[in-house]
């Protein structure tokens, strides 16, 4: 049978075939039911399928309007949602801002971001602006500004098509790349050298933002900064008139412990970017949090945002948003998804830290890796899903040199137990296996 779907990966099968999902299950043609700890396989689905409630209000707004565009008409959808985003925790107390949405995916958001950080130097006067600065082993999606910020192997394949003003620094992973000896503070101060010297290198009047994932997410596996980096960053940021943008399409909103992850560290990024968690899969939505002050900026100055596209704030998916949102801010629902981490981690470091093919375990909320050192990483991370898939009916992330628990905030405790339980006994039954063949640090890098 011919097949006019051009897939991303033409020589290879599809994993499953399903006929339905609900809450966190895909159900394949025969019927055969598997718990996704992937969440919809790129980690989108945070509140699992088939949510009655977010259903219903992509249904009301059906009755109402599908999509009108957001330049023309108005929604009061969007202020509410955008008043969800600002007002609930307290990271942005004292810190005005505004939430402009800007299409379907997290790239879109990204690209978005360092246009407006581009419009909001130029509207002051800073015409110079023009390089953005990024971490190494980092992944910001696919359209071309934020291809041009990411580092994989396919992505050079673009990089003859991209801006040359771009310049990365090392990623903060200190369990990998510190040196010997080096204590998490030497570490920190090494990379915090680091960018003050590329700074230095460009020049600041230059620099228009250095943007980077809080916590490292889908493509390293869920590193948490090190002590006081963030604060140091955005210190040095401020010093030099660089905008610091935040890339929270992975861990924002909730998933993290708190509503946004830059909470534990501290601070309060200039542009904040939101994307997978915003509408947790069920409509495609982005947006970015930006500062008050570019409107009255440009009220003064271009009198428009420069960047637009027909479906940013689609009707839709703002209703659903809206939804997604409240269920994420009911009282308990983030403190519980916080405890749910700690439990995770803990029962992992409990069974497995003194494993031998155990580099790390580590995350913050449901955002959660188990970090390798053997060799042929790609191998046995792939008979590791293997076995999940075949004697447990469990689907896990697990490649390059990590397997990456990033399912839905709302798994329960029970499935929870399940599917450690099942991961535990694999992992342990396959170290067994390939120690017999051997057992050292990979010191290559392995993460792609």
């Amino acid at each position: 049978m011919n097949s006019f779907h051009l897939k991303t990966f033409p020589n290879q099968e599809y994993l499953l075939n399903p006929s339905k999902a609900e809450r966190h299950y895909i159900f394949d043609k025969n019927g055969k039911k598997y718990i996704d700890l992937t969440a919809g396989g790129t980690s989108f689905n945070l509140l699992g399928s088939g949510n009655k409630r977010i259903h219903q209000s992509i249904m009301d707004q059906m009755q109402k309007f599908e999509h009108l565009d957001c330049k023309t008409f108005d929604d009061e959808n969007r202020e509410k949602l955008a008043d969800i985003l600002i007002n609930s925790s307290d990271a942005f107390k004292n810190n005005q801002k505004k939430v402009f949405f800007t299409g379907s995916s997290g790239a879109e958001g990204i690209e978005m971001a360092m246009h407006l950080s581009f419009q909001f130097h130029k509207e002051s006067g800073n015409y110079n602006k023009k390089w953005f600065i990024s971490r190494d082993q980092s992944y910001h999606g696919a359209t071309s500004g934020a291809l041009s910020i990411g580092e994989r192997p396919n992505l050079e394949f673009f990089r003859p098509l991209q801006s040359p003003l771009r310049k990365r620094i090392s990623e903060c992973n200190y369990v990998r790349n510190k040196k010997e000896n080096e204590t998490e503070d030497s570490y920190t101060d090494r990379l915090i050298k680091e960018f003050e010297d590329t700074i230095r290198d460009i020049g600041s009047e230059n620099i228009c933002a250095f943007i980077a994932e809080t916590m490292m997410g889908g493509l390293v596996g869920d590193v948490p900064p090190t002590k006081g980096y963030w604060k140091k960053i955005k210190t040095i940021c401020e010093k030099n008139n660089i905008h610091l943008i935040l890339d929270e399409v992975w861990c924002g909103t909730g998933s993290s412990g708190k509503y946004h992850c830059f909470e534990y560290d501290e601070i309060v990024p200039d542009f904040l970017v939101l994307g997978k968690t915003l509408g947790c899969g069920y409509i495609p939505i982005s947006c970015v949090v930006l500062p008050y002050e570019f409107e009255e900026l440009i009220k003064s100055g271009s009198q428009r945002v420069e960047m637009s596209c027909t479906f940013q704030a689609h009707s839709l998916a703002i209703a659903s948003a809206i939804e997604v949102q409240k269920i994420i801010t009911e009282k308990g629902f983030i403190k519980e998804v916080f405890s749910k981490g700690e439990y995770i981690r803990n029962i992992l470091k409990e069974n497995l830290a003194n494993e031998a093919f155990i580099k790390d375990i580590r995350g913050r909320g449901v955002r959660n890796t188990i970090e390798y050192k053997c060799d042929n990483m790609k191998d046995f991370c792939a008979q590791l899903s293997s076995e999940m898939f075949k004697k447990y009916s469990i689907l896990i992330s697990s490649k390059w040199h990590r397997t990456s628990l990033s399912h839905a905030m709302n798994l329960s405790f029970d499935e929870i137990d399940f599917y450690l339980e099942s991961y535990i006994k694999t992992i342990k039954e396959l170290i067994k296996q390939w120690g017999n063949k051997n057992v050292r640090i990979n010191k290559k890098r392995a993460y792609f």
